[in-house]
Protein backbone atom coordinates (compact mmCIF):
# COMPACT_ATOMS: atom_id res chain seq x y z
CA UNK A 1 0.00 0.00 0.00
CA UNK A 2 2.90 2.40 0.70
CA UNK A 3 3.98 2.07 -2.94
CA UNK A 4 0.48 2.93 -4.18
CA UNK A 5 0.39 5.97 -1.91
CA UNK A 6 3.86 7.07 -3.01
CA UNK A 7 2.91 6.73 -6.69
CA UNK A 8 -0.23 8.78 -6.05
CA UNK A 9 1.77 11.55 -4.34
CA UNK A 10 4.38 11.65 -7.10
CA UNK A 11 1.64 12.19 -9.69
CA UNK A 12 1.13 15.60 -8.05
CA UNK A 13 4.81 16.49 -8.06
CA UNK A 14 5.87 15.15 -4.67
CA UNK A 15 9.39 14.19 -3.83
CA UNK A 16 9.21 11.14 -1.55
CA UNK A 17 11.68 12.03 1.18
CA UNK A 18 11.50 8.90 3.29
CA UNK A 19 9.46 6.11 4.77
CA UNK A 20 9.27 6.23 8.55
CA UNK A 21 7.71 3.02 9.78
CA UNK A 22 4.27 3.08 8.17
CA UNK A 23 4.52 6.78 7.30
CA UNK A 24 5.49 8.49 4.07
CA UNK A 25 7.16 11.91 4.17
CA UNK A 26 6.56 13.79 0.94
CA UNK A 27 7.83 17.23 -0.04
CA UNK A 28 6.26 19.58 -2.58
CA UNK A 29 8.15 22.52 -4.08
CA UNK A 30 11.64 21.02 -3.64
CA UNK A 31 14.02 20.10 -5.11
CA UNK A 32 12.23 21.63 -8.11
CA UNK A 33 10.19 24.80 -7.81
CA UNK A 34 6.46 24.20 -7.80
CA UNK A 35 4.53 27.48 -7.51
CA UNK A 36 1.25 25.74 -6.59
CA UNK A 37 2.88 23.32 -4.12
CA UNK A 38 0.28 23.82 -1.38
CA UNK A 39 -2.61 23.06 -3.72
CA UNK A 40 -0.73 20.10 -5.22
CA UNK A 41 -0.04 18.70 -1.74
CA UNK A 42 -3.72 18.99 -0.78
CA UNK A 43 -4.91 17.37 -3.98
CA UNK A 44 -2.36 14.59 -3.52
CA UNK A 45 -3.66 14.03 0.03
CA UNK A 46 -7.23 13.75 -1.26
CA UNK A 47 -6.11 11.36 -4.00
CA UNK A 48 -4.22 9.22 -1.48
CA UNK A 49 -7.38 8.93 0.62
CA UNK A 50 -9.27 7.76 -2.50
CA UNK A 51 -6.61 5.10 -3.12
CA UNK A 52 -7.07 3.98 0.48
CA UNK A 53 -10.87 3.83 0.07
CA UNK A 54 -10.46 1.42 -2.86
CA UNK A 55 -8.00 -0.68 -0.87
CA UNK A 56 -10.32 -0.66 2.16
CA UNK A 57 -13.26 -1.96 0.12
CA UNK A 58 -11.15 -5.00 -0.78
CA UNK A 59 -9.78 -5.42 2.75
CA UNK A 60 -13.25 -5.28 4.27
CA UNK A 61 -14.37 -8.13 2.02
CA UNK A 62 -11.28 -10.29 2.36
CA UNK A 63 -10.23 -9.61 5.96
CA UNK A 64 -13.12 -7.82 7.63
CA UNK A 65 -10.83 -4.91 8.52
CA UNK A 66 -9.83 -1.55 7.09
CA UNK A 67 -6.88 0.81 7.32
CA UNK A 68 -6.80 4.45 8.32
CA UNK A 69 -4.43 7.13 7.12
CA UNK A 70 -3.77 10.47 8.81
CA UNK A 71 -2.21 13.27 6.77
CA UNK A 72 -0.75 16.60 7.88
CA UNK A 73 -0.02 19.33 5.33
CA UNK A 74 1.85 22.49 6.20
CA UNK A 75 3.49 25.27 4.24
CA UNK A 76 6.49 27.30 5.32
CA UNK A 77 10.21 27.87 5.17
CA UNK A 78 12.36 24.80 5.56
CA UNK A 79 16.01 23.88 5.24
CA UNK A 80 16.31 21.68 2.16
CA UNK A 81 19.31 19.78 0.85
CA UNK A 82 21.91 17.15 1.57
CA UNK A 83 22.07 17.28 5.34
CA UNK A 84 24.21 15.30 7.72
CA UNK A 85 27.92 14.77 8.19
CA UNK A 86 30.84 14.19 5.85
CA UNK A 87 30.39 10.44 6.27
CA UNK A 88 26.62 10.24 5.82
CA UNK A 89 24.25 12.65 4.13
CA UNK A 90 20.60 12.52 3.23
CA UNK A 91 18.58 14.82 0.99
CA UNK A 92 15.74 15.94 3.24
CA UNK A 93 13.87 18.89 4.73
CA UNK A 94 14.12 20.21 8.28
CA UNK A 95 12.44 22.99 10.21
CA UNK A 96 9.40 24.10 12.14
CA UNK A 97 7.14 23.88 9.08
CA UNK A 98 8.07 20.23 8.47
CA UNK A 99 7.69 19.39 12.16
CA UNK A 100 4.24 20.99 12.25
CA UNK A 101 3.08 18.86 9.30
CA UNK A 102 4.07 15.76 11.26
CA UNK A 103 2.24 16.99 14.37
CA UNK A 104 -0.87 17.74 12.32
CA UNK A 105 -0.87 14.20 10.95
CA UNK A 106 -0.98 12.86 14.51
CA UNK A 107 -3.60 15.40 15.63
CA UNK A 108 -6.11 13.90 13.18
CA UNK A 109 -6.65 11.12 15.72
CA UNK A 110 -7.96 13.58 18.31
CA UNK A 111 -10.30 15.30 15.85
CA UNK A 112 -11.56 12.19 14.07
CA UNK A 113 -10.34 13.63 10.77
CA UNK A 114 -8.09 12.36 8.00
CA UNK A 115 -6.36 15.45 6.59
CA UNK A 116 -5.37 18.49 8.65
CA UNK A 117 -3.85 21.68 7.28
CA UNK A 118 -1.82 24.38 8.95
CA UNK A 119 -2.98 27.96 8.57
CA UNK A 120 -0.39 28.90 5.91
CA UNK A 121 -1.55 26.04 3.69
CA UNK A 122 -5.20 26.86 4.32
CA UNK A 123 -4.62 30.47 3.26
CA UNK A 124 -3.15 29.31 -0.05
CA UNK A 125 -5.87 26.79 -0.95
CA UNK A 126 -9.10 28.11 0.56
CA UNK A 127 -10.25 29.61 -2.76
CA UNK A 128 -9.90 26.23 -4.49
CA UNK A 129 -10.84 23.62 -1.89
CA UNK A 130 -13.42 23.21 0.88
CA UNK A 131 -11.97 23.56 4.38
CA UNK A 132 -13.48 23.31 7.83
CA UNK A 133 -11.92 25.45 10.57
CA UNK A 134 -11.32 23.48 13.75
CA UNK A 135 -9.37 25.27 16.44
CA UNK A 136 -6.16 26.94 17.45
CA UNK A 137 -3.92 24.03 18.38
CA UNK A 138 -0.73 24.23 20.39
CA UNK A 139 1.43 21.34 19.33
CA UNK A 140 4.45 19.87 21.08
CA UNK A 141 7.51 22.04 20.56
CA UNK A 142 5.57 25.24 19.75
CA UNK A 143 4.86 28.08 22.16
CA UNK A 144 2.05 29.65 20.16
CA UNK A 145 -1.08 27.97 18.87
CA UNK A 146 -1.71 27.58 15.15
CA UNK A 147 -5.06 27.57 13.40
CA UNK A 148 -5.94 24.10 12.14
CA UNK A 149 -8.29 23.24 9.29
CA UNK A 150 -9.75 19.99 8.02
CA UNK A 151 -9.40 19.47 4.28
CA UNK A 152 -12.89 18.38 3.24
CA UNK A 153 -12.42 18.10 -0.53
CA UNK A 154 -12.74 19.66 -3.95
CA UNK A 155 -15.70 22.03 -4.22
CA UNK A 156 -17.39 19.97 -6.94
CA UNK A 157 -17.07 16.78 -4.87
CA UNK A 158 -18.81 18.10 -1.74
CA UNK A 159 -22.41 16.86 -1.50
CA UNK A 160 -25.28 19.28 -0.84
CA UNK A 161 -25.78 17.63 2.57
CA UNK A 162 -22.14 18.11 3.51
CA UNK A 163 -22.25 21.69 2.22
CA UNK A 164 -25.31 22.41 4.40
CA UNK A 165 -23.54 20.89 7.42
CA UNK A 166 -20.43 23.00 6.78
CA UNK A 167 -22.52 26.16 6.52
CA UNK A 168 -24.17 25.59 9.90
CA UNK A 169 -20.88 24.43 11.40
CA UNK A 170 -19.17 27.61 10.13
CA UNK A 171 -21.80 29.75 11.82
CA UNK A 172 -21.40 27.83 15.09
CA UNK A 173 -17.61 27.94 14.88
CA UNK A 174 -17.67 31.71 14.38
CA UNK A 175 -19.86 32.14 17.47
CA UNK A 176 -17.62 29.81 19.46
CA UNK A 177 -14.44 31.69 18.55
CA UNK A 178 -16.22 34.93 19.46
CA UNK A 179 -16.75 33.33 22.90
CA UNK A 180 -20.54 33.40 22.50
CA UNK A 181 -20.79 29.88 23.83
CA UNK A 182 -24.52 29.56 24.48
CA UNK A 183 -25.35 30.76 20.97
CA UNK A 184 -22.65 28.53 19.49
CA UNK A 185 -24.02 25.48 21.32
CA UNK A 186 -27.51 26.17 19.98
CA UNK A 187 -26.28 26.49 16.40
CA UNK A 188 -23.99 23.47 16.62
CA UNK A 189 -26.82 21.38 18.06
CA UNK A 190 -28.57 21.77 14.70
Amino acid sequence: YLQETSDCLMEYGAYIDKYIGDAVMAVFGAPQDQPDHALAACRAALAAQKVLAVRNAKLALTHGRTLHMRIGVNTGWMTVGNLGSERKKNYTVLGDAANLASRLAGANKEFGTSILLGEATAARVRDHLVLRPLTALRVKGKQTAVQVFELVGERAAVSPEKDAFLSVYGEGHALYTARRFAEAAAVLAR
